[in-house]
């Protein structure tokens, strides 16, 4: 300021001015501030921010891989590649009360930020009494993160199935929970859920979802869909000190679910093996109901119905750009044209008992009964298995190539249809379906009623191929927990195991077992004794007991 220099008397009080010396310039200046953006609320701010110093763990409950998450897989955004561990713990957070307990789910690995983020989505996003609640969460400066949810003395579901599962009984803790997954209405946007991440409330005995943790006892569970489920349950829930008496358990689901029900959810209980046979071998099979595994002496047959046995085709494959039609007697139908395609074919057949597909539910309830006249010990019970369907398989022979020369030689001629015969148990004069394998199970024709089939020469000539037949029969097994539980439904009945009283009253068909030699006679394959004896237990005046003769190769 030069011009003040050199100045005298001059005074300034609590003044201000301005000196402009030259251009004047005017410069303005737009300043964001970050302080205000982050004052804006994010989902973050619902819930609590715990320090690290301020947690307290007392126990561990657990640990979960992240890779393994059910809702992660299927989302199919990684397939489990997840590097990330989860493990919960018990806590305690200063100034929540001394008494005050929460569940404390650590992540660590690589993937535990992004793990981390996901799952405080995934429970933020939701307030529901069937879900654990979220209380906060800890994103620590060492790269720890953790969720806090509130804790209400959770017991993991899974941990109270093992206990169960290691008494290798019949289940009926895991029909329960099933049932009350349905009264609960927790499937109603998941058809079901992982056993690692469900939880129980102990004071209310209800379930709910939370963070998994994992047990050696793995599997999904959803509602039964053989049992239709109230919302208020009429008999309230069990409590936890129930779980671990059989009795109690089994006492609940007879009330509330029908015997019928029971014994259904029960049968579902299987274990399941394949084994793949030539159509020869499958038609001398298939006919009998019980064999003991690795052992093919047929001990077990169906009285009282064998008339009115269905063997029924439940699902065929597409073939040759067709879906197919299944006629009014039984038979599909596939019409063939252009270029075929040779692939195989695959249909599933059933057994059916006027209409009904419920030879598992027969067959447990005469169980005891078949096993007690035959003198099998329990402990051999689990090694023998039913079958009640199985698969056919037409595979095209080597030769036929099925190549474009069909294409261009059938221009111009009719429709061509491929008919796969249905299949009878027993025929009208008697005998047993083991015939089938001396005759082809299909034929081709030009006429869509298949009145009339199309002769070996004609089908060679127009490259339509032939087939070879495959058959691979489905055997089910139930272990001793099984027919225990089923043990229980006779005698809540009041009925005898050793009796066919529970299975009448339920309007089963009666299952007549084989072994005697005096009852039957040394038949060929294709014969049958109709046997009038009537000195069985329980046995009806209008029934009668179809013995197959026992073959030689499994004696």
């Amino acid at each position: 300021m030069a011009f003040i220099q050199g100045s005298s008397n001059i005074a300034i009080h609590e003044s201000q001015f301005t000196i402009v010396q030259g251009s004047q310039h005017n410069t303005h200046v737009h300043v964001n501030y970050e302080r205000q953006r982050q004052n804006e609320l994010t989902i973050w701010d619902d819930y609590r921010r715990i320090r690290t110093g301020d947690i307290y763990l007392t126990k561990v409950i657990g640990n979960s891989d992240a890779s393994k998450d059910t809702l992660y897989r299927l989302s199919r955004r990684r397939r489990g590649d997840s590097d990330a561990r989860r493990t919960i713990s018990v806590a305690r957070v200063r100034g929540e009360g001394k008494d005050e307990e929460f569940l404390y789910v650590r992540y660590s690995g690589k993937d535990a930020l992004e793990v981390f983020k996901r799952d405080f989505y995934e429970f933020s996003a939701v307030k529901d009494l069937n879900v654990a609640q979220l209380f906060g969460y800890n994103n620590n400066r060492r790269g720890i993160p953790a969720l806090i949810f509130y804790y209400d003395a959770l017991i993991p579901l899974n941990r109270v199935l093992s206990v169960e599962h290691e008494s290798q009984g019949f289940p009926f803790l895991y029909v329960y929970f099933q049932f009350l997954l349905g009264a609960l209405r927790m499937c109603e946007e998941r058809h079901y859920f992982n056993l690692d991440e469900l939880w129980i409330e102990p004071r209310s005995g209800t379930l709910r979802r939370g963070p998994r943790v994992e047990n050696h006892v793995i599997g999904d569970i959803g509602p039964s869909r053989v049992f239709d489920v109230p919302s208020d349950p009429p008999l309230g829930l069990l409590s936890v000190r129930a779980y671990n008496n059989t009795s109690i358990v089994f006492d609940y689901l007879i009330r509330i679910l029908s015997t019928d029900v029971l014994l259904e959810v029960v049968s579902e209980a299987y274990k399941s093996s394949w084994e793949r046979l030539t159509a020869v071998e499958a038609w001398s099979y298939l006919p009998d109901l019980l064999w003991r595994m690795n052992d093919r002496d047929s001990i077990v047959w169906w009285t009282g119905f064998a008339e009115r046995l269905q063997c029924v085709c439940v699902q065929h494959s597409q073939w040759a750009g067709d879906e197919g039609v299944v006629m009014k007697d039984g038979t599909i139908r596939y019409q063939v044209s252009g270029l075929v395609n040779c692939g195989h074919l695959s249909l599933t057949y059933r057994f059916l008992h006027n209409g009904e597909l419920d030879m598992e539910k027969w067959w447990l309830a005469q169980a005891h009964r078949v096993f007690g006249q035959l003198g099998i010990p329990e402990e051999e019970w689990q090694e023998y298995s039913i079958t009640t369907r199985f698969w056919l398989g037409l595979y095209p022979t080597k030769g036929n190539t099925c190549q474009q020369e069909y294409t261009n030689t059938m221009s111009g001629n009719p429709a061509t249809y491929l008919f796969i015969q249905p299949i009878s148990c027993v025929s009208e004069d008697g005998s047993i379906w083991g015939s089938r394998a001396e005759s082809p199970e299909y034929f081709w024709s030009f006429d869509p009623s298949g009145q009339e089939e199309m002769s070996e020469s004609t089908r060679a000539s127009l490259g339509l191929p032939s087939f070879t037949t495959k058959i691979d029969l489905r055997w089910q097994t139930w272990d001793l927990g099984a027919y225990k539980a089923v043990e229980m439904m006779h005698l809540s009945k009041g009925f005898d195991p050793e009796t066919t009283a529970f299975a009448r009253s339920l309007g089963f068909p009666i299952v007549q077992p084989i072994g005697d030699e005096d009852r039957f006679q040394n038949l060929d394959d294709s014969s049958i004794v109709i046997c009038d004896d009537r000195s069985t237990e329980g046995y009806d005046s209008d029934e009668r007991v179809l013995y197959p003769r026992l073959r030689e190769g499994a004696e």
